[in-house]
């Protein structure tokens, strides 16, 4: 058996106008349209116009309009953009300020990986890896950073923090 719910959303994180409804799926779901929120468990999959997550479970926080507020996604998160993959033991979205917060587990760090045209990845790792999706802006505590050598150090970090 699979839950489904379907969210609305305003794609403030690549900042494009869009009232496609996410689609999210999962084993089950606990849905309280009162208090705001949802709990999904088992093969949890949001497909949102911007990004899919996949993890075991997830809370989400929803506003009055059912749209995120918050997302909370636990165990064997990972979260797809085009070239871009994130992956993580938990990821938390805070869609007021476009921060994500990934963090690593004992069994894997944290992790941010790019392929770009040539087929060539940037890869991202750490213990906590926060990222502001307007700015770009990108904390990572314990980094590890590897990318094709273009020039400069500087360049290499350039095209794995995507500035």
């Amino acid at each position: 058996m699979v839950a489904a719910v379907q969210v609305a959303t305003t794609n403030e994180m690549s900042q494009v106008s869009s009232n496609r409804t996410a689609q999210v799926t999962s084993r089950s779901a606990y849905y309280d349209r009162t208090e705001g929120y949802a709990y999904l468990n088992g093969d949890v999959f949001v497909d949102d116009v911007e990004y899919q997550l996949r993890a075991d479970r997830a809370y989400l926080l929803l506003d009055g309009t059912n749209a995120f507020r918050r997302v909370a996604a636990l165990g064997h998160v990972v979260i797809t953009n085009g070239m871009r993959r994130a992956s993580g033991a938990k990821a938390v979205y805070h869609r007021k300020n476009g921060l994500v917060v990934l963090s690593a587990s004992e069994d894997a760090p944290a992790e941010v990986c790019e392929v770009d045209d040539k087929g060539e990845a940037r890869i991202l790792r750490g213990k906590k890896i926060r990222f502001w999706t307007r700015t770009r802006q990108v904390e990572v505590e314990e980094a590890w950073i590897s990318a094709p050598r273009r020039g400069s150090v500087r360049d290499g970090v350039r095209d794995v923090l995507g500035k």
